[in-house]
Order: structure tokens, then C-alpha cells, then sequence
């Protein structure tokens, strides 16, 4: 019983919801005319080609700006590290010289001519980087991508720090 006295109810909630919904499309559409009929008929006109130039330049300039942040971080990183082997250095009691290196036309006298038997190549790579070589000499010298020659010296400088360090 209870099912038909809601029954009535029921059909005025749907039909108003129909009305609603009918009254928004109307209301759509005509504003939707109105729109058309106020819009300008003319196509922009403007300067194309200044506002394309002025796009690529912030664009070049928000480019360039990242790159300097990320050089600056990556300076700003050498820098503590360097300070903090300052640090250490004066701290074990040694002098103030950092990098003891021969310079370089002292550093390529004593290296002589490449390893004529092929026992290790990285083994002699390894004996050049100690000597204070540089990467290009030392890749003609052996035949070794400079790449490589990379990978090695880094490795053997890991090798050399202790892991507290």
C-alpha cells in the first residue's frame, strides 16, 4: 500500500528533473547563439612572428637559467669537498700543500716509450695515471679509449680511499 502513495511523488520528482534538464539545454543553446553572434568575425592579425621570437627567447632564457643552477650546485659541491680536504689535510698535520702534482713536461720525461709486450694494458694504464699523465696521452699511448682510461682511474682512486672516508 505504502508503494503506491509514493508512486505519485515519484513521478513529480522525475518530471521536474526532465523540466530542469530540458530549461539547462535551452538556457545552453540560446547563450551558446548569443556567443556567435557577438564573437568578432576577423581572424587575429597580429604579429605572429614577434610573439613567436619572444616565446623562444624565455625559452632560451628558462634553459639557461637551469643550466647555470645546475653548474652552480655542481660548484658549490666541488667547493665543500674541497674544504673539507682542506680540513682534513690541516687536521692530520701535514702542510698546506694540497696538490702535490710534477708539472706536466716533468711528468711525461720518466713515463718512456708505450709497453712493447702485452702482459696488461690496464696495468699500465693504471702505472701512467699514477705518474700524473694525462687521459688523451695516456689513450694514445696505449690504445685505450679515453673513456675507459676514465673508468680505471676512478676506480683505482676508489680502491685507494679507505671506506670511513
Amino acid at each position: 500500500m505504502e508503494y503506491f502513495k509514493s508512486l505519485p511523488w515519484e513521478i513529480w520528482l522525475h518530471a521536474s528533473g526532465v523540466i530542469l534538464w530540458c530549461a539547462t539545454i535551452a538556457y545552453v543553446a540560446k547563450n551558446r547563439t548569443r556567443k556567435r553572434e557577438s564573437a568578432p568575425e576577423e581572424r587575429f592579425s597580429g604579429d605572429v612572428q614577434g610573439f613567436r621570437d619572444e616565446v623562444y627567447f624565455q625559452l632560451l632564457k628558462q634553459q639557461a637559467e637551469k643550466a647555470l643552477e645546475r653548474l652552480s650546485g655542481a660548484i658549490t659541491e666541488e667547493q665543500h669537498l674541497l674544504r673539507q680536504l682542506i680540513a682534513n689535510r690541516t687536521t692530520e698535520g701535514q702542510d698546506g700543500a694540497l696538490l702535490e702534482h710534477p708539472p706536466r713536461h716533468e711528468a711525461r720525461e720518466p713515463v718512456g716509450p708505450p709497453s712493447t709486450d702485452n702482459h696488461d694494458p690496464y696495468g699500465e694504464v693504471a702505472r701512467l695515471v699514477e705518474l700524473g699523465v694525462g687521459e688523451r696521452e695516456i689513450s694514445r699511448r696505449v690504445d685505450i679509449p679515453k673513456s675507459q682510461i676514465s673508468l680505471i682511474a676512478k676506480l683505482k682512486k676508489c680502491s685507494q680511499t679507505s671506506p670511513g672516508e
